[in-house]
Formats: C-alpha cells, structure tokens, sequence
C-alpha cells in the first residue's frame, strides 16, 4: 500500500464497513427470526412515516436507502402488493408518483417497532452510552458531508 492514506484513516474507514455489515445482518437476523418483514421494507415504511403526507417519490427512497432503482423498484412493487404503500400519480409530473405509506402499512409498522427498537438497542446502543451515542452520531454526520473540495 501506498503512504497517500494514513493508516489511523484506513483503520476507521475498515472499522465503519465491517460494524455497518454486522449491524445490518444481526438486526435483519432478529427481524427474521421474530417472523418480521425485511429490514429493507422496515426501513421503507419507517421514511414514508417520517415524511409529511407520508409520501416519497422512488427516487428519494432508492437515495436514502442506497439501493439501485431496479431493486427499489421490485421492493415497492412487492409492498404495493402487500397493501403496505400505495403508489399515487405527482401532482406536476405525469409520469412520476409517489410512494405512500397506507393504514396497512402504519400497522404493520407499529407492529414491526418493538421488535426493531429492540435489535437496534441490543447491537447498537448494548455498546454506547448516551454520551458515546450522541458523539458517534456527531461524527458521522460530519463524516457524512460531502469533503471540502481540494484545490
């Protein structure tokens, strides 16, 4: 390896990949193993009911999840299926619509709640104290940013 990054960065940055990877698993694997739907549809309804009119159009979900628009896609055709969202044409744009969030889907995340509440405290928040939380969380929104353009 080349000297260009300095090996506390790489560290941090190999850190954040394998905790995001082990994260992602052991809460999916709880969600599986309590009879909950995917982490990817918790994660769709939990966006949609954070949203005003509890609507996204496609491509702010594909964004927020960071998920390729074909796999977005076949994701909101099963929820749409499911009774979980409903799709709605956009007001302005004739070809584009949003994704809502139905009564179906509000249940089937107050259902969902408890069971990803407590994954995420027992992976996530079993580590951290407050203090540690709300200082990781600082950080990887500043991380998050995009970095100051070099000249």
């Amino acid at each position: 390896m080349t000297p260009d990054c300095r090996e506390s960065v790489m560290r941090t940055w190999q850190s954040l990949l394998m905790a995001r990877r082990r994260l992602l698993d052991a809460v999916s694997a709880d969600l599986k193993a309590g009879g909950q739907p995917p982490l990817d549809v918790c994660q769709v309804l939990i966006l949609l009911s954070l949203e005003p009119g509890r609507r996204l159009r496609p491509v702010e979900l594909e964004r927020k999840l960071e998920l390729p628009q074909y796999t977005a896609s076949r994701l909101l055709d099963r929820m749409e299926k499911s009774g979980l969202i409903l799709r709605e044409p956009c007001p302005g744009d004739g070809r584009g619509h949003h994704a809502r969030l139905t009564e179906t889907g509000d249940e089937a995340l107050k259902s969902i709640w408890p069971a990803y509440h407590a994954s995420i405290e027992r992976h996530l928040g079993g580590n951290l104290c407050d203090v540690s939380a709300a200082d990781l969380a600082n950080l990887l929104d500043r991380i998050g940013k995009p970095a100051p353009a070099t000249v």
